[in-house]
């Protein structure tokens, strides 16, 4: 696309719900920091996990969702994420609380998760 931008591919991809994060910056203003929804990549008994748009910044991220039932889990993951520090370990970015509902802002990884290299790998195929 000459002399354009991606910036509409990447919004038709990120059509999703938007989660909004309230923060205050160096000057004691609160801004609001959002991120919308695109495919669930993985879900559990316990989360979902979606790509989402930094529509601030048009970084893209993976937020583990928890429900409010499951805050211990929450408090517990985050916790160990923040002692975690190695390359091949997805980074915690952030985590914050909104609508009843606990996030988790990892780094987006291109490279699919260790499930599926595995299973790749047990499979036969390179």
């Amino acid at each position: 696309m000459e002399g354009g931008s991606d910036d509409g591919i990447i919004a038709q991809k990120f059509q999703g719900e938007i989660i909004k994060k309230f923060v205050q910056n160096e000057n004691g203003e609160e801004e609001i920091i959002e991120y919308q929804k695109s495919d669930c990549i993985s879900k559990s008994r316990f989360s979902k996990c979606y790509k989402y748009l930094c529509l601030n910044t048009k970084e893209i991220f993976i937020l583990k969702e928890l429900n409010e039932k499951n805050k211990k889990l929450f408090i517990n993951e985050r916790d160990i994420h923040q002692k975690l520090y190695h390359p091949n370990i997805v980074k915690l970015v952030d985590f914050f609380d909104f609508k009843n509902k606990f996030y988790l802002l990892l780094e987006f990884c291109e490279n699919r998760d260790l499930t599926y290299h595995l299973n790749k790998k047990k499979n036969g195929r390179n």
